[in-house]
């Protein structure tokens, strides 16, 4: 149950854990790794579909909601 080791992806240079995420649209086409903003929230194109990004860290921070 315990979150490590989790995702995390670098932003200019810093970590950034990804904390909670959902599936927002199950689709095919698109580019894998596409990432988009949409009105307030942080999608990213798979293979199989989409996720939405809710909550992330960035390093020596504290976790934020992504619409923040």
């Amino acid at each position: 149950m315990a979150p490590f080791p989790g995702a995390w992806t670098t932003l200019d240079g810093s970590e950034c854990k990804i904390w909670r995420t959902k599936i927002h649209a199950a689709t095919n086409g698109g580019t894998p790794g596409k990432i988009s903003l949409w009105e307030k929230h942080l999608l990213v194109q798979t293979k199989d579909g989409v996720v939405e990004i809710l909550e992330v860290q960035m390093a020596g921070k504290r976790k934020m909601e992504v619409a923040d």
